[in-house]
């Protein structure tokens, strides 16, 4: 688990850890999974973690919310603004819906690009920040003369999205979202609303 010094470091958890939790220095980390053969310290589900209101510092999920329908995400992000202190960070790593990856898995229930991100924005979080990456980062194959140069061509004009299928797709995307009060809409209804 972790050692007594890192009780006074800020509070990370890693949803859905798998066997690749997460190390970040200054941290104490907590994997949480509900795979018994993961490198999680709590065996549980995402949607009920037995922490108090406000005391989380970050979460950070990778290749975790693809698995969910659009509810089960919102219900997730619920627990998520509960757990979190106030303008806290929600990391998100998901596969594009332009790469193969992304339809590989049959678990699979959710697809996302950049938009994908602001239909969640009701839950209690504002998006700060996307990132694309062509192949997964970091990156540590042969060509990155190649990867990184199109990472910042993608980085930089986010309207390239729509023609990633030219370059064989785009791996990941990794939203930052920030814990947002003022974005909580508990009248929100999914996609549009009908007029009278």
């Amino acid at each position: 688990m972790n050692s007594k010094k890192d009780f006074d470091k800020p509070l990370l958890l890693d949803i859905g850890c798998g066997k690749n939790k997460l190390s970040r220095p200054g941290y104490k980390i907590l994997g949480i999974d509900i795979w018994k053969n993961s490198d999680a310290d709590l065996i549980i589900p995402a949607n009920k973690l037995p922490f108090d209101n406000e005391s989380v510092d970050v979460i950070h999920t990778r290749h975790f919310l693809e698995h969910f329908t659009y509810n089960e995400t919102v219900d997730l992000f619920s627990e998520f603004f509960r757990v979190l202190k106030p303008k806290s960070k929600l990391e998100i790593i998901v596969p594009h819906v332009s790469c193969i990856a992304a339809f590989q898995d049959p678990t699979h229930k959710a697809f996302f690009t950049k938009r994908s991100f602001y239909k969640y924005q009701h839950t209690g979080f504002s998006v700060k920040n996307i990132e694309f990456f062509w192949f997964r980062n970091p990156y540590k194959g042969w060509f990155p003369f190649l990867v990184y140069p199109i990472n910042k061509l993608l980085n930089t004009f986010h309207g390239l999205e729509r023609f990633a299928s030219i370059i064989g797709g785009i791996y990941e995307l990794q939203c930052v979202m920030e814990k947002d009060q003022l974005e909580l809409d508990f009248l929100h209804t999914p996609g549009a609303k009908l007029s009278n």
